[in-house]
């Protein structure tokens, strides 16, 4: 990224960063302790204008209850006597008492007499009471109700109808109502020090159910929103426009400080940012451009700055650091010859790869070592001359070192021409070898330790194997044999051991010499390995004694492998193939006979079990020469 947008963008981090923190600041902590008082103030408004609703309830209350309990209202219900109408239910009743309709129905809920008050004509008529269904299974109820057939709040308070001394069983239901008007608003508006009004959409919002008071700030109010009173129909919300002027006027200087805020901060923005292009920007682009014009086989000329200063400085050292850059140049110019002939005659296996694992150049080592033309291997993906088993490891290594971690030498195989396994040690290049147009590459040096390999195999075979028979020699078999009875006893497994001689090997030698002697123990070793199972160990103790160790086996193994050995060994005597005849003795010994037997008792009851065996068969006769 340039340096240009790297100030550019530090700049209008820092003024976004301004910005929203200003912005926090006031949304998180002023305007929210503000609201919080003015919600405060508009509650206090809120419970004076409930207060008024209530005393309005509660009036109108006393007098449904005190109108319920007369004798001559009881007995209307009973009789329907026009004379109660004529002198209760008249104009002059709804005007004094502020009703604004007054119902009679019988006990099952029917409308006997019903009527309605016209205050601008005073005058009364017929009235379909809607309410009836408000009425529920108790004696008295007092409640708000919104009337959507006239768009108002209405007062409403029922009773149950007794006789005076409540003797008598209820006959019906008494109802009457007020209809909050205007001058109902006025005198609580007064009273609360605010515009009171109830929304008339409340009956569309459904979360209502609360005490919470909801504020909205306008231009010239504040309008607040709370569910009204405790009653059960408190999906009524009463609304409030207060005319506080001074929470009104500092939420809108808050609002102004956030715009003032922003508009200073940009225009500061645009100042330091062509301060920054003219004093610090410009110079470095006009460096910049005099460095990409230097041509790469000429040094001569330098950078120049106008001026002086830091810039001027940094003029000075790019000058000298491209002298020293010649001085190195003219050096590498030089070797480069040198380093051809040294990448070629080494005796090392040199690799140069690029990051795809393709092979750019190498020497003629490789191409000795493998057999294929140089021009057939440069261009290949290295990995496909590898054991693929090692391809992790090479692509891991390859890719470390083009990531920049450091990676060790590995060992691997590969085969040559014509299919011969061939090992090498891979010493990777903890650097990168810049080519052009800025394509990286890695050197891997290898050597060829094909025949330390080789000699490490046979060193290992002669420690491990018996050089006459190719079997595991004494120290490997005695070592199985302690393994195996540890697996056997912790895994409770059976373990058989096998103690075999070979009958009459010292007059072999003595009448037909040594070597015949020596094929004798080599046909024998032979026929133990045709006889044994994948599982199974056979060694060679010494002279013309074996070990064969039998795993996770029971006696019927035994007589299996046993049976195995006489058909192998007639095999062989059957053929003529020797001038003697193979006769073998052995012992067997079990771990189970004792869970505790050690390596030395096993071998020690074997070999007195073979002697046993030697002795029965008359292994002492003459062994039969042709």
């Amino acid at each position: 990224m340039k340096l240009k947008s790297i100030i550019l963008n530090i700049l209008l981090i820092s003024f976004i960063s301004f910005f929203f923190l200003t912005f926090g600041i006031i949304n998180n902590f002023m305007k929210p302790a503000l609201l919080e008082i003015e919600k405060k103030y508009v509650l206090e408004q809120f419970q004076r204008s409930e207060k008024i609703i209530n005393e309005d309830l509660e009036s109108l209350e006393t007098l449904v209850l005190d109108w319920a309990v007369w004798d001559d209202t009881y007995a209307f219900i009973k009789n329907e006597d026009p004379a109660f109408i004529d002198s209760n239910i008249v104009p002059s009743t709804f005007s004094t008492a502020n009703v604004s309709f007054i119902s009679l129905f019988d006990k099952n809920k029917n409308q006997i007499y019903s009527v309605i008050y016209d205050t601008e004509n005073d005058s009364i008529s017929n009235f379909s009471n809607y309410f009836i269904n408000k009425i529920k299974e108790k004696e008295q109820d007092t409640f708000l109700q919104f009337d959507k057939n006239i768009n108002k709040v209405v007062t409403i308070s029922y009773s149950e109808i007794f006789d005076s001394d409540k003797e008598k069983p209820y006959n019906g239901y008494l109802m009457m109502g007020r209809i909050l008007d205007e001058s109902m608003y006025d005198k609580i508006s007064d009273r609360a020090g605010a515009i009171i009004s109830f929304d008339s959409q409340s009956f569309n919002i459904s979360s209502a159910k609360t005490k919470d008071v909801t504020l909205k700030i306008n231009k010239t109010n504040i309008e607040a929103k709370r569910t009204f009173g405790d009653f059960k129909n408190s999906n009524l919300i009463l609304k409030l426009e207060s005319k506080r002027w001074i929470g009104i006027i500092i939420l809108k200087l808050l609002n102004k400080t956030l715009f003032v805020s922003f508009i200073l901060v940009l225009v500061l923005f645009i100042i330091l940012s062509l301060c920054l292009y003219y004093f610090a920007v410009k110079k470095i682009e006009n460096l910049k451009n005099q460095v990409e014009g230097l041509p790469l086989n000429n040094f001569e000329n330098k950078l120049k700055v106008r001026g002086s200063g830091e810039f001027s400085d940094l003029a000075t050292s790019i000058n000298e650091m491209i002298m020293k850059i010649q001085n190195i140049n003219t050096k590498v110019l030089l070797g480069k010859e040198k380093y051809e002939t040294l990448f070629e005659e080494t005796t090392s296996i040199h690799i140069i790869v690029d990051e795809d694992y393709c092979i750019k150049e190498t020497n003629r080592k490789l191409e000795s070592l493998l057999g294929f033309n140089k021009n057939d291997i440069i261009g290949s993906n290295i990995l496909n001359f590898f054991n693929s088993k090692y391809t992790n490891k090479i692509k891991e290594t390859i890719d470390n070192i083009f990531i920049g971690n450091p990676a060790e030498e590995i060992q691997v195989s590969l085969e040559d021409i014509n299919g011969n396994t061939k090992y090498l040690i891979i010493t990777p290049s903890n650097f990168l070898l810049v080519e052009e147009e800025d394509e990286y590459r890695i050197l891997l040096v290898g050597n060829d330790i094909t025949e330390k390999k080789k000699i490490e195999r046979k060193l290992k075979d002669f420690a491990t194997l018996d050089e006459l028979t190719g079997i595991y020699n004494r120290r490997i078999g005695l070592e199985m044999l302690d393994k195996n009875l540890f697996l056997a006893k912790r895994n409770k497994w059976n373990l058989i051991v096998a103690f075999i001689d070979v009958n009459g090997l010292k007059q072999i030698n003595d009448t037909l010499g040594h070597i015949y002697g020596d094929d004798l123990i080599a046909a024998t070793a032979e026929i133990l390995k045709k006889s044994i199972r994948k599982s199974d160990i056979v060694c060679r103790l010494g002279g013309d004694e074996f070990l064969v160790i039998l795993s996770d086996c029971d006696w019927i193994n035994v007589d299996d492998f046993w049976n195995r050995v006489l058909a192998n060994k007639k095999d062989i005597n059957d053929s003529n193939q020797f001038k003697f005849k193979i006769s073998l003795s052995r012992g067997f010994t079990s771990l189970s006979e004792n869970s505790e037997f050690t390596t030395s008792k096993m071998i020690e009851l074997a070999d007195e079990r073979m002697y046993q065996d030697k002795l029965s068969r008359k292994a002492q006769r003459k062994v039969e020469i042709e």
